[in-house]
């Protein structure tokens, strides 16, 4: 594996961000270190220098674009007041992630899974960064009315996550 140098943290930045793109442009079928590379503008040799296998670049790429989306959002979710906002929010983030290719995107990780070891528990990952952001707002936001008692807020976070 690489140093963790500026020039070897952006060089891995690149890769998971071609990696990324080539998914959602090319799908998984078409994935590979040469095309990742091509899209990054790098040297396929730094897909293997960096992460060792196309697959543990591709898992990488998973939880990476994952923590990109959930931190594109927290502060739009940490301002939610009400399940209707909730409701609002989520749906303005839904659209943005489809029309973004991110929807296409989380279809492609899965359609790989069984063939790429690695994907299954990385997207599984990203999922759960996603819950437990729907989890915190649910919680705060349930806090103090009739319903929380009743309601499950991990439950209804993995829901909602699922929808």
């Amino acid at each position: 594996m690489s140093p963790e140098t500026p020039k070897a943290r952006e060089t891995r930045t690149k890769l998971l961000e071609g990696a990324l793109r080539t998914l959602t442009e090319q799908g998984i079928a078409k994935t590979s270190a040469r095309t990742v590379a091509a899209a990054a503008g790098v040297n396929q040799a730094l897909v293997f220098y960096h992460f060792g296998t196309v697959d543990e670049l591709l898992a990488a790429a998973c939880r990476y674009g994952a923590q990109q989306a959930v931190d594109r959002y927290r502060e739009r979710l940490a301002a939610v007041t009400s399940l209707s906002e909730l409701l609002a929010v989520g749906r303005e983030i839904h659209a943005s992630e489809r029309d973004g290719g991110h929807v296409a995107l989380l279809g492609q990780l899965l359609a790989g899974a069984p063939t790429h070891a690695a994907l299954g528990p990385a997207t599984a990952a990203g999922l759960r960064l996603w819950i437990a952001e729907i989890e915190q707002v649910l919680t705060r936001v349930l806090a103090g009315t009739p319903v929380a008692e009743f309601v499950d807020p991990a439950g209804l976070a993995r829901a909602v996550a699922a929808s």
